[in-house]
């Protein structure tokens, strides 16, 4: 595979727990094969089975091609094929965030409405049910959980299909939004960065729950230089800046903002001095990124050798720490304590916790935690830039381009 063209200084946002990249990204062509490995709870392996038990070891095609962007909350999936219609599987929690209008299973994908026009979609995590997209006109829906107002639409009523938040100016490129399970950030096209639900930046603990925000309130006017890209399991977040230098802020318990200390922080610090980051993710209470020079650093909770340094807990790294010497990492995605990337050859590599088999290795067994990175087959075709491949504890959905 040849090696993808780069977009230099273009910033984005990106969800952050189970899936967050910012910085350059590569561009391929072709049509989106997607893969799913893991637990099948509630259908959301996408093979029409929809077993309590049953679970996949190593990637099993979902059908249909074309998918360009997928999210998955708790047992539900959602994904964009490139004709721009939006599909939904797996189980319904109480807040209905398969966007359906019903509390029904889907063991393969369902198409949600009738538009053409959805681009990219964005959710939480866990069971917490959170979901937002746009469309290609410009304009931002979103749906599921609203209980700490994290829908955005001024209300605390959760919804069971897609709710339009006012303007037709919000930012559809890939990574253009970003939900959490307490809180929502989005791009205007002209670089405004707004948030609602539960603030950023702040440890998820000690945030007061009257300060909780239902509709979008402007946090940097366009246009940024910032990309933000929340944790949205515990708020704790990093970016970076077009001049290339790395921050971040929020909750630090295990040193995952990266800054040698575990002292919490409500706004932005510089990570070192360094100004060549271009991409920057995380997972549950982890961190990491790429350089220009392709090199690959992590930091933060090392339970289940999440870092890929060939430890186990215990061994917290509090400041950005080389995995490796490797120079053509391309592309790193994130999940509770587990990490899969792309090399600029095409090669899917993994490492960290292989709950229910979901680290691909073949071995469907709790066990067989990984804490250094290791391939994933012999393929060449991965692909986890535009199409946002998703990781997730128990479950991966990846891409290939045929």
């Amino acid at each position: 595979m040849a090696t993808p063209a780069q977009r230099t200084n273009t910033w984005i946002l990106d969800q952050w727990y189970d899936q967050a990249v910012a910085g350059t990204q590569g561009e391929y062509t072709g049509e989106g094969q997607l893969y799913a490995v893991g637990y099948g709870q509630g259908g959301r392996l996408g093979q029409n089975v929809a077993g309590p038990t049953t679970r996949i070891s190593s990637p099993a095609q979902i059908p249909g091609t074309s998918w360009i962007t997928t999210a998955q909350t708790g047992a539900c999936v959602l994904s964009i094929k490139s004709d721009g219609t939006l599909w939904a599987w797996g189980k319904q929690d109480d807040h209905y965030p398969m966007g359906l209008n019903n509390d029904t299973r889907y063991s393969s994908p369902t198409q949600v409405g009738s538009d053409s026009n959805w681009s990219f979609i964005s959710t939480g995590v866990h069971s917490q049910g959170v979901v937002g997209a746009t469309k290609t006109d410009g304009t931002l829906w979103t749906w599921g959980n609203n209980e700490n107002g994290t829908l955005g639409d001024n209300t605390d009523t959760s919804r069971s299909s897609p709710t339009q938040i006012p303007g037709t100016d919000w930012n559809t490129s890939i990574g253009g939004i970003a939900a959490g399970n307490y809180g929502f950030m989005a791009l205007k096209t002209d670089g405004a960065l707004y948030c609602w639900g539960r603030g950023p930046g702040v440890p998820r603990n000690s945030y007061p729950i009257s300060r909780n925000m239902s509709s979008p309130v402007l946090i940097a006017a366009g246009p940024s230089a910032w990309s933000v890209l929340p944790n949205t399991h515990y708020n704790d977040w990093a970016c970076i800046r077009a001049d290339g230098t790395l921050w971040s802020a929020g909750g630090n318990t295990y040193g995952q903002l990266g800054l040698n200390n575990t002292t919490s922080y409500s706004s932005p610090k510089q990570v070192g001095t360094d100004t060549t980051w271009a991409q920057v993710g995380g997972g549950d209470n982890h961190m990491g990124g790429i350089k220009t020079n392709g090199t690959l650093w992590m930091w933060g909770n090392t339970v289940w050798g999440s870092l890929g340094l060939n430890q186990g807990p215990g061994s917290n790294i509090s400041s950005p720490t080389q995995v490796g010497t490797n120079t053509t990492w391309h592309r790193v995605s994130f999940s509770y304590g587990a990490c899969m990337a792309t090399k600029t050859d095409g090669s899917l590599w993994t490492w960290g916790n292989n709950y229910q088999g979901s680290r691909a290795q073949n071995n469907a067994a709790p066990t067989g935690n990984l804490s250094s990175p290791t391939q994933i087959g012999t393929d060449t075709d991965w692909n986890i830039d535009n199409s946002r491949s998703l990781i997730g504890q128990s479950i991966s959905f990846l891409t290939k381009f045929g």
